[in-house]
């Protein structure tokens, strides 16, 4: 029998950079949607009901913060695992995120394709 991919969803705006990880994500074995817009992420996780989502912050439009937010106000089932990927480092958007009931924070210049690839399906397993 099969083992079902798992699916990774990316949202983010800059879409070479997306393109580049989620090429890695496919290569090791694991479905990967993008999402390059963030108007469009609700309805892609609701569409999709990705294994993890990978939420950047600051993005045109509407933001990671304001997609955190009307996530956490609607009855998904199963709720989504939502792990920030951004590069906003200040303690100030870290500790807001934080009380949103996120799995995690991931500094977006800490992780190489590989890197990330493996942290995923570190996460991933844990689920």
């Amino acid at each position: 029998m099969a083992v079902k991919s798992k699916k990774i969803m990316l949202i983010e705006d800059e879409k070479d950079l997306a393109d580049v990880f989620a090429l890695k994500f496919r290569s090791e074995g694991l479905e990967a949607i993008i999402i390059n817009d963030g108007a469009m992420a609700l309805d892609a996780i609701v569409r999709e009901k990705p294994d993890l989502v990978l939420l950047d912050l600051m993005m045109p439009e509407v933001d990671g913060f304001s997609i955190l937010e009307d996530i956490g106000k609607m009855k998904l089932s199963p709720k989504p695992l939502i792990y920030v990927w951004s590069n906003l480092t200040q303690k100030k958007d870290m500790d807001l995120v934080s009380k949103m009931n996120i799995g995690g924070y991931l500094i977006k210049s800490d992780y190489t394709p590989s890197a990330l690839a493996k942290k995923v399906k570190e996460i991933i397993a844990k689920k």
